[in-house]
């Protein structure tokens, strides 16, 4: 089963990706047993996004890949993600009061991570929000 998903980029990175005909992984942590991964959101909102990707990344991929691929963030960031560095990635966090999740995090349970590239026969539109302008479209 697929599953719609939606990455942002800065346009300065549109050419190479066009290019190279993929979105590769790219975030992980180096010199640990971290998976490169590619950050998506399952909206195209971006207001869902961490706080600081909502402004400077107007170029929107709206991809389309199997669901096994595509990793719950929450998850897949509780068994990756330092525990010191949870609330800041928006990964909810057990406190005596409750689940805790930083303001600027309260769409985190709409990400997903993918560890693999993601080629361009899945991606199905290219926007350039900013412009208004689609740049690729299948």
């Amino acid at each position: 089963m697929a599953i719609t998903l939606y990455h942002f980029t800065k346009p300065e990175h549109w050419p190479a990706i066009d290019a190279s005909g993929a979105l590769e992984p790219r975030w992980g942590a180096a010199g640990r047993d971290v998976p490169k991964t590619i950050h998506l959101s399952d909206s195209p909102d971006r207001e869902l996004l961490l706080w600081r990707f909502q402004t400077g990344y107007p170029i929107c991929f709206q991809v389309q890949i199997p669901d096994v691929a595509a990793h719950v963030w929450h998850s897949w960031g509780k068994k990756y993600a330092p525990v010191n560095a949870h609330e800041s990635l928006g990964i909810p966090v057990r406190r005596p009061d409750g689940m805790y999740l930083s303001r600027q995090n309260q769409g985190s349970g709409h990400w997903r991570v993918v560890e693999r590239d993601i080629v361009r026969a899945e991606w199905v539109e290219i926007v350039d929000l900013e412009h208004d302008t689609v740049l690729w479209k299948a």
